[in-house]
C-alpha cells in the first residue's frame, strides 16, 4: 500500500524540486496534486486524506503552523520543509516526523522517507501502537505550557514520550543520540545531537561539548581535573570543552546569581 503524499508550498520551483526528489520513492508513495496555499491544502486534506504532508512553514496569509492549529483531528504525519532552522522547536511541539531545510538534499530526503515509512509501519503494527500515536497527537489539544514539556524521542522500534525535566543530558553517537534520564534509564534516539541542539536553543538545555548537551536543571556542580566536568544529578561527570567553558560559567553565574569571574 502506497502512502498518499501531499506537498504544500507556495514556491513553484521548490514544489518542483521536492516532487522531483520524491518521485524516486513512488514505489512507496503516491504523490498527490500539490497545494500552493493553506486554503488549498485544507481542501486537499478533506478530499484526499493523505498519510503524510510535506509542509512549508512560511506561506502567504496563513502559515504551516496555522494550518495544523486549525485542525481538530490530525490523521497524517507532518514533515516540515523550510529555509529557516529557527522553527525546529515548534516542529517538536506539533509532533512533526521530520524537519527538512531547503534546498532539500536527496540523502536527507531518503532518511526522512525511511522515517515516515517506519513510523507508518509501527502505527499499524497493532491497535495498541495506534492508540499510543493517537494519544501523542491528542496532546496538542492540551494547554500550550503543558504540551511544551513533552518530547517525542524516536528510536528504531517506534518512539517514547519523555518530559523535558526527566532528561539529565544527551550524548552524541554519530547519527544517534543517547538520552540519559533522571530515573537512571537511557534511550537511544535515531537522530544526531545537532538536531536536538537546534531545537533546544535556550536554557535549561546547553551544549557544553561536541558530544554533550546537558539539562542545567540537573546540574549539581563542577570539577576541574585536567579538563572541566559538569557534575550531574545522576552521578555522571560530563566533560566540558575548553571552547564551551566560558559559556557554561556564564549560565551557572546567571542561575546562581553570583558575580562572574573576570580572571
Amino acid at each position: 500500500m502506497k502512502l498518499k503524499t501531499l506537498v504544500v508550498d507556495d514556491e513553484p520551483a521548490a514544489r518542483r524540486q521536492l516532487l522531483r526528489l520524491l518521485t524516486a520513492h513512488t514505489t512507496h508513495l503516491e504523490l498527490l496534486t500539490p497545494a500552493p496555499s493553506v486554503q488549498a491544502a485544507r481542501q486537499r486534506l478533506e478530499e484526499e486524506r493523505p498519510d503524510v504532508v510535506f509542509l512549508d512553514i512560511q506561506l502567504p496569509g496563513e502559515g504551516g503552523f496555522d494550518l495544523l492549529d486549525s485542525l481538530p483531528d490530525r490523521q497524517f504525519q507532518v514533515v516540515f520543509t523550510t529555509g529557516f532552522n529557527q522553527y525546529a522547536l515548534q516542529a517538536f511541539r506539533v509532533r512533526a516526523t521530520d524537519y527538512l531545510l531547503k534546498p532539500v538534499k536527496a540523502n536527507e530526503l531518503q532518511a526522512t522517507v525511511d522515517r515516515v515509512l517506519e513510523t507508518h509501519h509501527w502505527i499499524h503494527q497493532s491497535k495498541a501502537n495506534a492508540r499510543l500515536y493517537r494519544s501523542v497527537l491528542d496532546q496538542l489539544l492540551l494547554p500550550q505550557q503543558e504540551a511544551n514539556q513533552v518530547l517525542t524521542i524516536r528510536h528504531q522500534k517506534g518512539f517514547q514520550l519523555v518530559r523535558f525535566h526527566e532528561i539529565v543530558f544527551m550524548e552524541a553517537d554519530n547519527s544517534y543520540t543517547h538520552f540519559y534520564l533522571i530515573d537512571g534509564s537511557h534511550i537511544t534516539a535515531s537522530r544526531g545531537i545537532r538536531y536536538y541542539e537546534e531545537a533546544f536553543t535556550t536554557p535549561p538545555f546547553l551544549r557544553i561539548h561536541r558530544s554533550y548537551l546537558i539539562n542545567l536543571e540537573h546540574l549539581k556542580g563542577y570539577v576541574f581535573e585536567d579538563v572541566g566536568y559538569a557534575l550531574m544529578a545522576g552521578g555522571q561527570r560530563v566533560e566540558i570543552s575548553r571552547r564551551k567553558k566560558d559559556l557554561f560559567m556564564r549560565h551557572v553565574a546567571h542561575m546562581s546569581q553570583l558575580p562572574q569571574s573576570h580572571s
